[in-house]
């Protein structure tokens, strides 16, 4: 089993399941995210972090992470997985930056494992959502400041559902704009092509 990083934007961080809504993984996912493999694999994608969105600090609060199958995992019969998806989510504060970090994890038939850092915080997109609107506010981030190169998504606010279908949902995301903070507010709205995306003028 081996791991590759994708990121679009030695830890003593628990990686142990914390309890939640959402029905427990399988056993043998449960296995994999306690192997040592796996846990060093966490400890590498939390140390690449941005300073903005994760730092270490004597005061650092974690208590534990909840793990979410999104697409049914298999497994070989050497116990490593060859197909599905699933996100494991960290609750951390006291350093300044009190969020959610996100990583989502896919398997591959070839038994390696892409790690996908995810946008911190509350967000509901999914992983391919939140991609598309990582890009979006990059761009918008780029027009109002042409002349900055550094833009990190520091958390992300679930603000709610909008419209009368209330399919559509409104997020704050927090952003550090060559280190200085901005707000900028994100409506999704889901149609029959997929979902589009509104980003807020950046101030």
């Amino acid at each position: 089993m081996t791991f590759a990083a994708s990121v679009f934007a030695a830890l003593s961080i628990a990686t142990s399941a914390t309890a939640s809504s959402e029905p427990p993984p399988p056993p043998a996912l449960q296995a994999l995210v306690v192997s040592s493999d796996y846990q060093a694999n966490i400890a590498r994608l939390f140390s690449q972090l941005p300073a903005p969105v994760f730092q270490r600090c004597p005061s650092l609060i974690s208590k534990g992470s909840t793990v979410t199958m999104i697409e049914p995992v298999s497994f070989a019969p050497d116990g490593y997985p060859t197909s599905g998806l699933w996100e494991q989510s960290f609750p951390v504060s006291g350093c300044g930056n009190d969020t959610t970090i996100n990583f989502f994890f896919r398997a591959q038939s070839d038994e390696k494992i892409t790690s996908i850092v995810g946008v911190p915080g509350e967000t509901h997109a999914d992983v391919i959502l939140q991609s598309d609107a990582v890009g979006m506010v990059a761009t918008a981030v780029k027009a109002a400041a042409p002349d900055c190169e550094q833009i990190t998504v520091q958390d992300s606010k679930y603000l709610g559902p909008v419209g009368k279908s209330h399919k559509a949902w409104q997020e704050s995301w927090l952003l550090a704009v060559c280190a200085r903070p901005t707000r900028i507010t994100l409506t999704f709205t889901p149609d029959d092509t997929g979902t589009k995306i509104l980003v807020s003028p950046v101030k």
